[in-house]
């Protein structure tokens, strides 16, 4: 069964046991839908990563998302930091893990149709130590996802640009540090259409989405603000395929879509119930 999220008449990224870190195939007949045929692309997809290391995968068709997943892979490990961000620049979002306490990056490339290839294991962040929280997406514009940082210790916001093969730390960009602060949870997605991702800030129940530009971090307002109570992840993905990132909310089974209409969000989000629970992930999977 599948439940249309978001185009109202209106409007007409657990702790748990590491698995190894075998890549499972998929089976073709997993990405097909209900009625036996594969689903077509539309907006971003969703991927739920959970506490046995196991990606979910909700394959977006006609800005619908399934109850069900169409595919799920068994991949890295479940206590790591994990994000579904463009690597190698292809249009395609891969599947990024950074483990706690090291500046390593492990990256498991998307081939086409939700297939990852092997891990494949980066040191970049040589001198980022273990600042946390990090953030991916593209901060500077330029079709690659990057890393962002909190620096705790003097309120900085650092983006370690991706030049393909590596984070480069001499060329970050530091943000004035004016009182983000990194408390709270973050996320990123494209809500103004420019290109760049913005940063979504989830702290108790107050969301904040904060633009970025060329790699800097505007803290003078915020693009978007909203309340949602018992709300355990915020991200943007963009479900209408229109360029601008919709802000979802995650209370860890209901998946809630306020669509972005340019200048504000909708009062009302659309929902649906995923009967699942884990960390959800937006991204180009196909």
């Amino acid at each position: 069964m599948h439940l249309l999220i978001a185009l109202l008449a209106c409007t007409g990224e657990g702790d748990g046991p590491a698995k190894d870190d075998s890549v499972v195939a998929p089976d073709d007949s997993q990405t097909q839908d209900d009625t036996g045929e594969v689903p077509t692309a539309a907006g971003q997809d969703l991927g739920l990563f959970t506490a046995s290391a196991n990606l979910k995968v909700y394959l977006n068709s006609g800005q619908t998302l399934p109850e069900s997943p169409n595919q799920e892979i068994t991949i890295g490990k479940s206590q790591d930091w994990t994000a579904l961000a463009d690597f190698d620049g292809d249009g395609l979002d891969d599947f990024w893990q950074m483990p706690s306490g090291s500046n390593k990056v492990r990256i498991w490339m998307n081939e086409g149709s939700v297939t990852f290839s092997e891990e494949h294991q980066f040191d970049p962040l040589s001198g980022a130590g273990t600042r946390r929280p990090a953030v991916a997406g593209d901060f500077n514009g330029d079709g690659a996802d990057d890393i962002l940082l909190f620096n705790t210790s003097n309120d900085k916001v650092i983006v370690y640009p991706n030049v393909i093969g590596q984070f480069d730390v001499e060329d970050g960009k530091i943000s004035a540090g004016t009182g983000l602060g990194g408390s709270g949870d973050w996320a990123s997605g494209d809500f103004d259409g420019d290109g760049t991702d913005d940063l979504v800030q989830l702290a108790g129940s107050d969301i904040r989405v904060w633009r970025v530009s060329e790699g800097l971090v505007d803290e003078t307002a915020p693009l978007f603000a909203t309340t949602t109570p018992g709300a355990v992840q915020a991200f943007g993905l963009d479900i209408d395929d229109d360029g601008d990132a919709d802000l979802c909310t995650w209370g860890g089974s209901t998946l809630s879509v306020f669509l972005n209409e340019g200048d504000a969000l909708t009062a009302e989000a659309s929902e649906v119930f995923l009967n699942t629970s884990g960390f959800l992930l937006a991204g180009d999977l196909r």
